[in-house]
């Protein structure tokens, strides 16, 4: 979808955003148009959260990165104990079919 903004003068000579996403158009006060340049900025400079050393003692993914934490899982929520499953993403219960066609 195309976004275009533009500036404008109201018929009070007070200034204004034209902001037309596709062909549906808003219009914001100067004020209202800078706190959304400020929200744009802040979403697009965010970082994921830090996850608590508690918490990372548990898991073995980060919720916010998906990055592997630990090389064996603390608590596999599959095996339901330590285990270390080789996967760089969590494989679920699809760890189990995965295992089974090991086996065989």
């Amino acid at each position: 979808m195309e976004i275009t903004i533009q500036k404008v003068e109201s018929l009070d000579k007070k200034t204004l955003a034209s902001i037309w996403f596709g062909d549906k158009q808003i219009m914001l006060n100067e004020d209202e148009f800078e706190n959304l340049k400020e929200n744009i900025e802040l979403f697009n400079n965010r970082t994921a959260q830090e996850v608590p050393v508690r918490e990372q003692s548990l898991i073995n993914f980060s919720s916010q990165t998906g990055k592997k934490l630990h090389e064996t899982c603390p608590k596999c929520w599959v095996k339901n104990k330590p285990y270390k499953c080789e996967f760089d993403k969590c494989p679920g219960y699809k760890l189990l079919a995965i295992e089974t066609i090991e086996e065989k």
